[in-house]
């Protein structure tokens, strides 16, 4: 029978409640967004199953990036990994947990190690980023003074993922590692941020790949719109792509699931009646995710976590899942 941290129990009881006050706040109370959710009928059901249909389809970037460097990682555990980090971003600030737990649960089923995983991981979150912050630092020009913080966000997303393919930022984060630790595992967390930094620049080095998962992110944005709209039936397709440019964007608010970030991003372009319906369908979808722990959970603890300290060849780590 699998024990339970309860430390790592409470912290999630903790981050999941402390997200829903948030929104419990912003929506004018909890009990307020329920009656809204009870007045929206089908349209809401359709609007969750393509929210999770989205997740589904950006799945695929795990698993194109695992084809492409040869490790076998089955369409199914790929959907896996997607929604475990679809629910641990959803309760921490700025997707930090959703690119930890999404890379937890990849290197448990490719066995490499968990500085390459977290390279994979990012990827994942540079085009969920990238791709708002280009739009959203022109669009939002159009909308100052309300968009500044979008504005403002966008820049520092942008700078971010510049330092993050820096060289030299890479080697000043392993020489401030050197003087921290002063011990062995100094070497071990160099290979790792090394293994982490060459991961992520494969979308540099391969631009079929890069363009692949560039067409999986629209087609996974295009979905959003769609679970937008079909609650509404009305607004025309641009203002709700903007809308979802300005959402990404707000989700790097550094609250737990980036609440009263996104739910402003929204706002900008939509009446505030329909962020919170939206947000609250989006936020039951995340947390419903969550029910896929107990697989995640289970395969994580028979991955030897410690593999991920040592440096391993690209040949051993071939694996199967």
């Amino acid at each position: 029978m699998m024990k339970i941290n309860k430390k790592a129990l409470l912290m999630l009881i903790i981050l999941i409640g402390l997200m829903m006050a948030i929104f419990s706040i912003l929506s004018g109370g909890f009990f307020k967004a329920i009656i809204i959710l009870s007045q929206g009928g089908y349209g809401l059901l359709y609007s969750l199953i393509l929210i999770f249909a989205s997740e589904i389809v950006k799945s695929l970037r795990y698993y194109f990036l695992a084809k492409r460097n040869g490790y076998k990682l089955k369409l199914k555990n790929s959907i896996i990994v997607q929604l475990t980090g679809f629910f641990g971003g959803i309760i921490t600030p700025a997707n930090l947990g959703g690119i930890a737990s999404g890379a937890s649960v990849l290197a448990s089923y490719t066995n490499i190690s968990l500085g390459e995983a977290l390279g994979y991981a990012s990827i994942q979150s540079f085009y969920d980023g990238i791709i708002p912050a280009l739009i959203s630092l022109t669009i939002s020009l159009y909308y100052l003074p309300e968009s500044i913080l979008a504005f403002l966000i966008s820049i520092a997303i942008i700078t971010i993922w510049i330092a993050a393919f820096n060289k030299r930022v890479k080697d000043s984060l392993i020489l401030l590692t050197r003087k921290i630790l002063r011990n062995k595992y100094s070497d071990n967390l160099e290979k790792e941020i090394n293994l982490f930094q060459s991961s992520l620049k494969i979308i540099k080095k391969d631009l079929l790949l890069s363009f692949s998962l560039f067409l999986i992110t629209i087609v996974s944005y295009l979905i959003q719109i769609i679970s937008i709209f079909v609650l509404f039936l009305k607004f025309n397709f641009l203002t709700l792509f903007i809308s979802l440019m300005f959402y990404y964007v707000m989700a790097s608010f550094p609250t737990p699931g980036g609440e009263g970030g996104v739910e402003y991003g929204l706002s900008i372009t939509l009446p505030m009646h329909i962020v919170i319906e939206w947000r609250t369908v989006y936020v039951i979808s995340a947390l419903l995710s969550g029910l896929i722990l107990p697989i995640s959970i289970k395969r994580m603890k028979n991955y030897d976590i410690t593999k991920s300290i040592a440096f391993q060849s690209k040949d051993n780590n071939k694996v199967s899942s």
